[in-house]
């Protein structure tokens, strides 16, 4: 799946039904050429309803790496008419440890961290 409109018809009727707090599953597309830690959105029915925004790809796989309980639900689906990138909002849970700190890999850093004297 190149881009999320590409998304064959049913699974975009699918987004359309989907419910509030419904669970959604997370697979790592590893045969994707563009990029080999991709992340599809699917339903239990396995229809894709989506993929996993770039900039969290280091923390889910962390996540998963570490064997925490990823989770995501249905939050919000909005009118057909919708921009297809917005058309549905998602909640991600993850099951840290008492020393788990999300986002303080390296791709998360300031790019400055001195302040500038004037």
């Amino acid at each position: 799946m190149k881009k999320l409109r590409d998304l064959p018809k049913f699974s975009i009727e699918r987004i359309n039904q989907l419910q509030h707090k419904e669970k959604l599953l997370l697979a790592h597309e590893f045969y994707n050429p563009d990029n080999y830690e991709a992340l599809s959105v699917s339903t239990e029915e396995h229809y894709i309803v989506g993929s996993c925004p770039r900039y969290l790809f280091a923390e889910v796989f962390e996540k998963i790496k570490q064997k925490s309980r990823v989770e995501i639900r249905v939050e919000h689906v909005n009118e057909p008419s919708t921009p297809f990138q917005f058309c549905l909002m998602c909640e991600m849970t993850f099951d840290i440890n008492n020393e788990g700190r999300l986002f303080s890999g390296q791709q998360y850093q300031a790019l400055v961290t001195e302040k500038a004297i004037l």
